[in-house]
């Protein structure tokens, strides 16, 4: 068995990485416990449980967890795997802190590797997702309207026909900056950061991509700023952004529209059985 095609940036982490799998029952293991974090869910708390999960289900044996490994086995490897070297942790409140220093390699490696390995079409979407998560970390979100309603909050980039995450950032609290142009981040919002810097990371700007964004992200700054580097913008939006149009204040009857146009942007409200407010490039 070959060892897992993974290459690292950092010499010392690609080193550690090609010791591990030196011995292939080492790969077949970590290939294992790979599988049951991300195909299989939620762990089981118990032998019994352990057993009757691996068991009767259609494939072949060997790719059960149940044959790789047992469970106390699994709960080793899970309490000793490390991605980042500890003696070098920052703790929280101090300069250089890094709240995803755990996994910093790994993430790192990940959010990279994204959008080299695959070109979005040219329609793409920007949203927020929660990944599930109830431990203690101070970054937890606790968002109501999604199905899970706590979890680590991320922002991510895909295309819009199949899903494919292009980029992701995980937000970190108060802290967080998504957007490396030092100048737009001191005079942009947040919802403009998130928008600028998740594009700039994943390469996406100057190549002709349009952007869909829901309301929360929608602004006249952020077309402008957007159509400067060759990229589109179509999305809902709020009446109470900067420059909306007065006129779009009006009241409509169901079925009407009303629209406004300035230097290439359309701005329109379309009453259905609410008002609907958008931009478009």
């Amino acid at each position: 068995m070959a060892t897992p095609n993974l290459h690292f940036d950092d010499p010392e982490i690609q080193a550690v990485w090609d010791q591990i799998f030196a011995d292939s029952d080492s790969e077949y293991e970590f290939e294992g416990f790979t599988a049951e974090e991300i195909d299989f869910g939620d762990i089981p708390n118990d032998d019994t449980e352990w057993e009757i999960e691996n068991s009767g289900v259609e494939v072949a044996d060997d790719t059960r967890l149940g044959c790789m490994m047992p469970r106390d086995r699994f709960e080793l490897i899970l309490k000793f795997l490390h991605f980042n070297d500890n003696a070098a942790y920052v703790a929280r409140g101090e300069a250089g802190y890094d709240p995803l220093f755990k996994i910093r390699p790994l993430y790192d490696t990940i959010t990279c590797r994204l959008s080299e390995v695959y070109t979005c079409e040219q329609c793409i979407s920007l949203d927020e997702g929660m990944v599930p998560w109830r431990g203690n970390i101070h970054f937890r979100q606790y968002i109501p309207s999604k199905p899970d309603r706590f979890g680590l909050k991320s922002y991510m980039v895909s295309e819009s026909s199949s899903g494919y995450t292009s980029v992701f950032d995980i937000y970190t609290g108060k802290n967080y900056t998504p957007n490396p142009d030092t100048i737009e981040s001191e005079n942009e919002g947040h919802t403009f950061n998130v928008v600028m810097g998740l594009m700039r990371k994943a390469s996406l700007l100057n190549k002709g991509y349009k952007l869909y964004t829901d309301n929360y992200y929608t602004s006249h700054t952020l077309i402008d700023h957007l159509k400067a580097e060759d990229t589109m913008l179509v999305g809902t939006a709020r009446m109470n952004r900067k420059e909306m149009p007065a006129a779009l204040k009006l009241p409509l009857r169901q079925g009407e529209v009303i629209y406004r146009q300035r230097n290439g942007v359309l701005a329109m409200k379309w009453k259905d059985k609410r008002d609907v407010t958008m931009l478009s490039s």
